[in-house]
């Protein structure tokens, strides 16, 4: 019965032991390796819309920055 409890043991550890070496290697690929092509493609297009929309942000934040600036100087 204790051989049976120790194989077991050895089977949970092996399958711990190779679970820890796959993710691992997992781990050290690319994003860009590991990533579907057509999601990777989706994401760099929602990158570009983002900055898109972020610079529309920030001109229209430096817009009012300059009108508080005329306001505070006709005060």
């Amino acid at each position: 019965m204790v051989w049976v409890l120790a194989l077991f043991f050895l089977l949970l550890l092996a399958l711990v032991i190779y679970q820890f070496i796959s993710q691992q290697r997992f781990l050290k690929k690319k994003t860009s390796e590991t990533m579907n092509k057509d999601l990777l493609e989706e994401v760099e297009t929602e990158q570009e819309e983002m900055l898109r929309k972020k610079k529309i942000f920030d001109a229209s934040m430096e817009e009012a920055r300059k009108k508080i600036n005329r306001d505070k100087e006709e005060l």
